[in-house]
């Protein structure tokens, strides 16, 4: 399913940021909070607006390409994902999510590996096969890099 280990580490990073305004960060906390509360308690359609205004504040205090905001762009994908028939409103936060983290930490990053994988069960939900495997076979490449061909992390991917 999708990678939900994004939302512990991007709070983690938002607690941590030396540059932002208090009152920005405030809001793009409790407008996080408020999200991540909903979507735990799998409260998808309520969390959408939480997690859009993240986003929205996240792009202000990041920047438009700074990995803190392909993370946000990657919660609010996965909240779409899991509404059916919202899939096309999640590609193009998941690609874009893609594509900043190609940038800022490199094409062979485990969490371009996560977020490929992302991308690719949007695919596999909407039954695009093709589209799908490319980007698993990208993401187990770059898992057997990092951790070698018997790992668990890259058994997990075979599936």
């Amino acid at each position: 399913m999708f990678s939900r280990y994004l939302i512990g580490f991007i709070l983690a990073l938002m607690v941590g940021w030396p540059g932002a305004g208090a009152a920005q960060s405030d809001e793009l906390m409790r407008a996080f909070r408020q999200y991540q509360e909903l979507e735990k308690r799998g409260k998808h359609k309520e969390a959408v607006p939480f997690a859009r205004r993240a986003l929205e504040l996240g792009e202000k205090e990041f920047g438009l390409e700074d990995k803190s905001t392909a993370l946000l762009l990657t919660n609010l994908a996965i909240l779409y994902a899991y509404q059916e028939g919202h899939y096309k409103e999640a590609e193009p936060l998941y690609k874009r999510s893609l594509v900043i983290l190609e940038k800022t930490l490199g094409a062979d990053h485990l969490d371009v590996a996560t977020s490929l994988n992302n991308l690719a069960e949007l695919y596999r939900l909407q039954g695009r096969y093709a589209a799908a495997e490319p980007l698993h076979k990208r993401s187990l490449v770059i898992r057997e890099k990092a951790f070698g061909p018997d790992h668990p992390s890259v058994a997990s991917s075979l599936n």
